[in-house]
């Protein structure tokens, strides 16, 4: 079972990634909006951290419980990304200051 905290999520936010999938967000954004583009980003990045966690020897256990992880793994960071995006947060200050603001 790999770890992550939020310090590894903020290392693992490039601001490639930010800016692809979340440069756009104003106060005007929907809160559905927001939610779409959170789910995206997280599921791919919840597979990034799954795969790199994985030896050799455990890539198949790990390819069975995928899923599952995936799953967990992008809910725990939909709600601390969400919590992010709100203004203020650690994404919405990184965004604003990509943008000169």
């Amino acid at each position: 079972m790999y770890q992550y905290n939020k310090e590894v999520l903020i290392t693992l936010l490039s601001d490639s990634a930010i800016q692809f999938f979340f440069n756009d967000v104003t106060h005007n954004t929907t809160a559905i909006e927001i939610r779409e583009r959170v789910r995206a980003f997280s599921e791919v990045l919840a597979g990034i951290l799954v795969t790199v966690s994985a030896d050799g020897d455990y890539r198949m256990d790990i390819a069975k419980q995928l899923n599952a992880k995936t799953q967990q793994v992008t809910a725990d960071m939909e709600a601390m990304m969400i919590e992010s995006l709100q203004p203020n947060g650690f994404i919405w200050q990184k965004i604003q200051k990509m943008k000169g603001l």
